[in-house]
């Protein structure tokens, strides 16, 4: 016990598995919230899945209101992050310039057209006005300055096309209850 040894005979499974996906030599801190990061925005597609009976349109409305939470959430976790540690900093790219004036143009668009708060919030049916776009941006923004390995995006992307796959059978399931 004294020779400076792990006071535990076994170590976690995951410390390896953690080791290999996230090499990088941060402090015990920020490596955490690295980790959390990672695991979060890993997950966030799952909100695809969120069904919310209590609204009028249960498929979009829940789903863009726990999507939304989520990444907000996420950005305050990652703003300490990027604060802290320079290189989760997001880089610039030619993709994040044009994205940003995607962002920038939309949201001179809701500001003068007809409508602003409609534009702006969008309705309860789509769920789809400047909000949605700006957390749909804050998503590329966290992703592209914390998956910073093939690997972190594989399993991404694995996670996205998993949860499409059930959403897609569910609809299936429900067409066919309908004519039935």
């Amino acid at each position: 016990m004294g020779c400076g040894r792990n006071r535990f005979a076994f170590a976690c499974p995951l410390d390896r598995l953690y080791k290999q996906a996230f090499p990088m030599k941060l402090p015990v801190g920020q490596i955490h919230i690295v980790r959390a990061l990672t695991i979060s925005l890993c997950c966030v597609p799952l909100t695809l899945l969120y069904i919310d009976t209590s609204f009028i349109f249960p498929y979009t409305t829940g789903k863009a209101f726990a999507f939304r939470l989520a990444i907000s959430l996420l950005f305050i976790l990652w703003s300490a992050l990027a604060l802290r540690c320079p290189r989760y900093r997001p880089a610039r790219t030619p993709i994040l310039v044009a994205l940003s004036a995607v962002v920038v143009l939309w949201a001179l668009a809701a500001a003068f057209s007809p409508n602003p708060s409609r534009a702006f919030w969008s309705n309860f049916e789509k769920m789809d006005g400047f909000v949605t776009l700006l957390h749909l941006y804050l998503l590329y923004v966290m992703a592209s300055s914390v998956f910073q390995s093939k690997r972190h995006w594989h399993a991404f992307i694995s996670v996205l096309i998993a949860t499409s796959s059930l959403v897609c059978v569910h609809a299936v399931f429900e067409i066919g209850r309908a004519h039935v």
